[in-house]
């Protein structure tokens, strides 16, 4: 059985801005979009002014993608980019 919680977020041309998934929200009528505990879920959309997506950002910055379009609207480049961590051998 699913118990966990999807919080979205809309721009006014009605394009899906952000979302957090997986998330277990203590109440079902409402919740602190600002909590720590969302920002670490959230995935990040941008557009363009023809609502075109131009941006895609993960929390952990692995598998970011950014988007170009050619003048007439095609998809011209999709680029994925991770972010690298490396720590120190002790």
């Amino acid at each position: 059985m699913e118990s966990s919680s999807t919080l979205v977020g809309y721009d006014d041309a009605g394009n899906l801005v952000w979302s957090a998934s997986g998330l277990n929200l203590p109440s079902t009528t409402s919740c602190d979009m600002a909590s720590t505990t969302v920002a670490a879920r959230k995935v990040a959309r941008g557009y363009d002014a023809r609502n075109r997506l131009i941006t895609l950002r993960f929390p952990d910055k692995n598998g970011d993608k950014d988007w170009t379009y050619t003048a007439d609207g095609k998809p011209a480049t999709i680029t994925t980019s991770n972010e690298v961590v490396r720590s120190a051998a002790s």
